[in-house]
C-alpha cells in the first residue's frame, strides 16, 4: 500500500501556521497516513452450455471501440494460443476447452455470448461487484495467427446491437399519423417481442419530435 507523509505545505494550510511556534510538530512526527490504492479488474467470459468460461488469463490484448458515427461497438481480442496452452482454435476437437462432458462444443463459436466486465475497490480489497463493460455475440471473424512472437487467436465481434443490423421487416409494415420517433419505437417494441434485443428499449429525445407522417409503407 501507498504512505504518503503530509508536506509541509498542507500543514501550513490545514493548522494556518505563522511562524515555528505555530507549527504542530506533533502533526509531522505523529504517525504516517496509509493511503489504499484503488484495485482495478477486468474479467473475459464466453457463455456456452449454460455456464460462462472465463478466458482472462489467455487475453493478451484487446479494445473495444465506440463512436457516434457507428451504430454498434465493436471488440477486438487478440487470444495467448500458443503450445503451452490447451488450444481455442475452434475446429480442435481434441482440446479439453472445446469439450463438455466428453462432447465436442467449441468455446468459440459463432452465436456464442461474449461478456467484457470490470470492477474496483476503493480499499485496496480484491474487487468483487463486477459492472457489464461489452456485451456481444461472436461472429465468423474468429481466426489463428502464427508470428515470432507467438501464435494467437484473434476474434472480433459487434455487441448486442448487431442483431437489429442483421434484422430486416418481412411483409408489408405500414405507419399512419405517427411522429418519426413514435415508428422507431414500434420497430424497437417488435424487435423486443421478437426476441431480437434482451430488454426493452424507450427512445430518448432531444427536443421536439416534429417529423410527422401521415402514411408510411
Amino acid at each position: 500500500m501507498a504512505i504518503l507523509r503530509p508536506t509541509w505545505q498542507d500543514i501550513i494550510t490545514e493548522h494556518g501556521v505563522e511562524t515555528w511556534q505555530d507549527w504542530p510538530w506533533d502533526t509531522w512526527l505523529g504517525p504516517y497516513v496509509v493511503i489504499s490504492p484503488r484495485r482495478y479488474r477486468v474479467r473475459v467470459r464466453v457463455y456456452r452450455a449454460g455456464e460462462w468460461v472465463d478466458i482472462t488469463s489467455r487475453v493478451a490484448s484487446g479494445a473495444i471501440r465506440e463512436s457516434n458515427d457507428q451504430p454498434v461497438a465493436t471488440l477486438e481480442l487478440r487470444l495467448l494460443n500458443g503450445r503451452q496452452y490447451p488450444s481455442l482454435a475452434p475446429r480442435r476437437k481434441d482440446s479439453p476447452l472445446n469439450r463438455v462432458n466428453g462432447q465436442y462444443v467449441p468455446l468459440l463459436w459463432i452465436g456464442r455470448l461474449i461478456a467484457v466486465e470490470a470492477a474496483f475497490s476503493e480499499d485496496g480489497s480484491e474487487p468483487d461487484e463486477w459492472w457489464p463493460v461489452f456485451l456481444g455475440e461472436l461472429e465468423d471473424e474468429i481466426d489463428t495467427e502464427s508470428t515470432e512472437r507467438g501464435t494467437y487467436v484473434r476474434l472480433f465481434c459487434r455487441d448486442m446491437a448487431a442483431r437489429l443490423q442483421r434484422a430486416y421487416i418481412a411483409g408489408p409494415w405500414s405507419f399512419e399519423n405517427m411522429y418519426a420517433s413514435q415508428m422507431i419505437q414500434a420497430i424497437l417494441d417488435r424487435a423486443y417481442s421478437e426476441g431480437l434485443i434482451q430488454e426493452p428499449v424507450t427512445v430518448r429525445l432531444v427536443g421536439a419530435d416534429d417529423f410527422w407522417v401521415e402514411r408510411y409503407d
